[in-house]
């Protein structure tokens, strides 16, 4: 019974496959030339590859930091693996990406950002992100090799690309290991140096503009010029009361001299009081004067 059963499927399966043969084969013809129009419409997509042999040089022999070089120089014991993730690390660091994208300019890599960049990024950042996508740094399993690729629309700005990268992590490793007397430290050293004696004139000019030579001698010169100048003030202050007490003296001297008196006269008693008169309109003009130097 099991065999008229198979059978009997076998038959109804290709009844329906040839009763619906031409909905079949429209849908068939129908996807297939879909792929085919969709595979060459769509933009090809370049691949631009590099490989890198990673050698123990000189950046990985012992060197004294004191004292004179021994000349028996030994290597670092450093495992294969771990050297070859760390030239991965710097090939895929941000600052070296960063640096191929404003070497090549975001315009030429990636126009659309350059034009609508995202909201949220700038133009460069955005550029940055999408290049990390397109990039694939690996080491090869048991070997010194390191193999980078990248892709691109553009076959000349993938291989320009792979090959500026390759060229900046040289620059990244002589920076990296170089010795602390290479020229890129001394350029440093240098500048500092000119920013040190940039500053040291800078503040020379200030102490030459405002007269400022010793800070703890210009507080000693001001706290002695303030305490004179307070000693002064309560001089001047002692010597205005004294005055204006003789002459609330002689104002009362005044009152009591008559009116009729006349004020030339050749006698004795009236030269005194002429002499008086002369010496309240001397001490009046002294307090004018004295009014007029201290509030």
């Amino acid at each position: 019974m099991d065999q008229p059963y198979q059978t009997s499927s076998l038959r109804d399966f290709l009844t329906v496959l040839f009763k619906h043969k031409n909905t079949i084969l429209i849908i068939f013809f129908t996807v297939v030339a879909t792929v085919t129009i969709g595979s060459f419409r769509l933009s090809p997509t370049y691949e631009a590859k590099s490989s890198l042999l990673v050698k123990f040089g000189r950046e990985y022999i012992y060197r004294s930091e004191v004292g004179e070089r021994v000349p028996d120089m030994r290597i670092v014991p450093l495992n294969q693996e771990e050297v070859i993730n760390s030239e991965i690390q710097i090939l895929t660091s941000r600052d070296l990406i960063e640096k191929v994208i404003t070497t090549l300019k975001v315009e030429n890599i990636y126009p659309d950002l350059a034009k609508n960049p995202p909201g949220r990024f700038t133009p460069l950042e955005a550029a940055i992100e999408q290049f990390e996508k397109k990039l694939s740094v690996e080491g090869i399993k048991k070997s010194n090799v390191i193999q980078v690729s990248f892709q691109h629309k553009d076959p000349r700005i993938a291989a320009k690309a792979v090959n500026l990268l390759v060229d900046f992590l040289k620059e990244k490793h002589l920076q990296v290991y170089s010795d602390p007397k290479s020229s890129f430290l001394e350029q440093q050293l240098l500048t500092y140096e000119q920013s040190l004696i940039e500053s040291q004139n800078q503040l020379k000019d200030f102490k030459q503009k405002y007269r400022v030579f010793s800070l703890e001698e210009q507080r000693t010169l001001l706290l002695k010029q303030r305490t004179d100048l307070d000693s002064t003030l309560k001089t001047a202050q002692n010597q205005v009361k004294e005055l204006q007490n003789r002459l609330s003296s002689l104002k009362n001297q005044m009152q009591t001299v008559s009116k009729d008196v006349p004020l030339y006269s050749e006698t004795e008693r009236y030269k005194t009081i002429d002499d008086a008169k002369t010496q309240l309109l001397t001490l009046q003009l002294r307090e004018q004067q004295l009014l007029q130097k201290y509030n």
